[in-house]
């Protein structure tokens, strides 16, 4: 059995990944997970009640970028989606430092840890399928690299059931079917 390159970067990619969590804990992977899903979340759907605190001169910025002036309209959205990202980041990473207190009793310790180790497996999959996705996009899963992995089939059958469950206003977009990717592969 001989492992190609894209082999290798998925044991890689599960391995960092894993390791990660196992040092970490359960409880810390998943309060920082919830914090991003949370800080995207709360940024996209009130950064334009939250810029209406912001001056209103700021949208009118204009910057001067070698020799040419880019004109920026919404600005204050802008800044107020990195600052609610920022301020929700800041809440959950006090929160984890709360929750990591409460784990440092032994007993916990273990099973935190090694709930940490299966929190990795599930992120490291979720990495491999988010670029198996993105792999869609071009007409590299058509490649003699591609068919020779060895570990790639699972992970693309997980993607194929994410594409299945996308609304179809996204499903369109992707596809890991050969027939698809031959026809669209020149249109890249």
């Amino acid at each position: 059995m001989e492992f190609s390159w894209i082999d290798i970067g998925i044991v890689f990619i599960l391995l960092v990944s894993v390791v990660v969590a196992i040092f970490r804990g359960f409880v810390k992977e998943a309060v920082s997970l919830v914090s991003w899903i949370a800080a995207i979340w709360l940024a996209i759907n009130f950064s334009n009640q939250v810029a209406l605190f912001l001056p209103a001169s700021i949208d009118d910025a204009t910057f001067s970028l070698s020799q040419s002036e880019i004109e920026v309209s919404k600005l204050r959205v802008g800044i107020a989606f990195v600052l609610i990202v920022i301020g929700t980041l800041i809440a959950g990473a006090l929160l984890n430092y709360i929750l990591s207190h409460l784990t440092k009793n032994r007993a916990l310790r273990g099973v935190d840890r090694l709930l940490g180790g299966f929190f990795g497996i599930f992120r490291g999959t979720a990495i491999v399928v988010l670029l198996i996705l993105a792999a869609s996009y071009t007409n590299f899963p058509l490649s003699d690299t591609w068919k020779a992995s060895q570990i790639l089939p699972p992970f693309e059958l997980v993607a194929k059931k994410v594409i299945e469950f996308m609304p179809p206003e996204f499903s369109k977009y992707f596809s890991l079917d050969e027939a698809d990717l031959q026809a669209s592969a020149y249109h890249y």
